[in-house]
Parts: structure tokens; C-alpha cells; sequence
């Protein structure tokens, strides 16, 4: 095994951290990126993450004024037309699937309502620092657009 010399591995190493935590950085400055984070939704009644699995967006609701019931207890999916998913809770729920990031906005989504029990296609963009989600059945001209508000 070669021995290099105690400054060039230091030099190496170096070079290898700055080199891995620029490719950090500029990940996390592309524009498939700027959805991630936490946002109001429109009625600020629901804090919802947005986050990457792959090259996959998603977002789960954090907290809602709803989330408890009359009873102090965490809501269940009860409304869910998937019998199985009817007693996970609200908390933590993923609310935003399948979102791929192409020509500017982030498509092929689905957001879910949990509180009809009902999920729309939909597509994503940042304009003007905020969210706009447009949520639809067949046609996107056939929906409603909805704005959230960045958190953090």
C-alpha cells in the first residue's frame, strides 16, 4: 500500500469535504428544490412538510387545527375509501404523492383531503415565494387552485 505524504492526505480529505458539501449546496439551490419545506395551507389551519424521496416529492400534514377531536384525541382517516387506511391518524399523513419536477413546476401528483375522503390529480409551482397548487379531476382547466405560504 502507498503512503502519501501527511499534508497530502490532509490536502485530500479537505478537498473531498469541500468537494461533497458543494454538491449539497447546489442540490439544495436547484429549482426542483425550492418547494421543500414547511407551509401554511391556504386557511392557515394545517402546517404541511414538503420533501424529497428520490426524485419524488411529497408532503405530509405536521399539524392542523383539526387534527384533534371533540375528545382531545388525534383524528383517524375515517373518510378514506381504502378501508385499510381508515384508522391511520391525520398526523404525519402524506397529503401530497408522486409529484416529478419537469418544465418549471413539479406534475403527476395527487393531493388527498381527509377530510372528504377524496383525492385530486394536481400540479405544483413557486410563484412569488408562494405555493400554488392546482388540484383537478380529467382536465387541469377543470379544477381549483389553491395558495400556500412558506413557513420555513
Amino acid at each position: 500500500m502507498k503512503k502519501y505524504h501527511p499534508v497530502a492526505q490532509k490536502s485530500l480529505l479537505f478537498f473531498c469535504c469541500l468537494f461533497s458539501f458543494a454538491i449539497k449546496i447546489n442540490a439544495q439551490n436547484s429549482p426542483a428544490n425550492s418547494v421543500l419545506g414547511v407551509w401554511f395551507n391556504e386557511e392557515k389551519t394545517g402546517k404541511i412538510e414538503i420533501y424529497q424521496s428520490g426524485n419524488i416529492y411529497q408532503g405530509k400534514l405536521l399539524w392542523g387545527k383539526y387534527m384533534l377531536d371533540e375528545k382531545g384525541v388525534l383524528r383517524k382517516d375515517t373518510k378514506n375509501p381504502d378501508v385499510r387506511l381508515r384508522s391511520r391518524e391525520w398526523q404525519n399523513m402524506v397529503m401530497l404523492t408522486g409529484f416529478q419536477y419537469k418544465n418549471g413546476q413539479w406534475e403527476g401528483g395527487e393531493i388527498y383531503d381527509a377530510t372528504t375522503g377524496k383525492s385530486y390529480r394536481a400540479n405544483m409551482k413557486v410563484r412569488n415565494g408562494r405555493l400554488e397548487i392546482r388540484g383537478y379531476v380529467g382536465i387541469s382547466l377543470l379544477g381549483k387552485t389553491i395558495y400556500w405560504d412558506r413557513i420555513k
